[in-house]
């Protein structure tokens, strides 16, 4: 058995999932993942799908699938270290963002988080990326709001500041109903979740 596995943005970007890489788990983002991805779970495209759900922005439940989360990821406001007094959403209304696509779940959030600031965000550069968001920011030239796995505590032109009310997403696996016990299955997940946890 070959597990297939499909992955979110931040997590396949974790330095620390490389090895998977070596085992036969293989990252179909770019191709499939969309917020309803776990119904390639049970129309048996993947054997694990990994997803990921935004604050106060529910996916579905599938019947046939087994969700199960692997870890709960920091969203932060990432700005080039650089911008000195941007220390709130609010201090950057006037300044540029990155962002996902229009339709995506992320987007829809970020979206909504700064309307709710009082302000339409600016969204001069858009990608599915976040690494692209990342060296955006690192650039110098816009803000964005990254989940903790997306790595930006890492790089050094990079500074971080937290949102009102600490928001966070969920990283899920799903599997069909009893996929979860097959030892191959199980190994990939276990991974993840200290990969996960190692980055976190």
């Amino acid at each position: 058995m070959k597990v297939r596995v499909s992955y979110p943005q931040g997590v396949r970007e974790s330095t620390k999932l490389a090895p998977l890489e070596n085992h036969d788990v293989v990252g179909f983002f770019n191709t499939w993942y969309v917020p309803g991805n776990a119904s390639l779970v049970v129309a048996g495209d993947f054997d694990l799908v990994l997803g990921e759900e935004y604050p106060d922005h529910p996916l579905p439940l599938v019947p046939g699938v087994e969700r199960e989360d692997l870890t709960v990821d920091p969203l932060e406001l990432a700005v080039p270290a650089a911008w000195e007094q941007a220390t709130t959403l609010t201090s950057i209304a006037a300044r540029p963002f990155a962002m996902e696509p229009l339709g995506t779940t992320s987007r829809t959030w970020s979206t909504t988080l700064c309307r709710t600031a009082g302000f339409e965000p600016d969204v001069r550069y858009t990608s599915t990326d976040l690494q692209i968001h990342l060296r955006v920011v690192e650039e110098g030239l816009a803000a964005a709001l990254l989940p903790g796995l997306a790595g930006a505590r890492h790089h050094p032109g990079v500074t971080l500041r937290p949102l009102p009310g600490h928001p966070h997403r969920r990283v899920f696996t799903a599997t069909r109903v009893g996929g979860r016990e097959h030892p191959r299955v199980a190994l990939v997940r276990n991974a993840l979740k200290d990969a996960c946890t190692a980055a976190s």
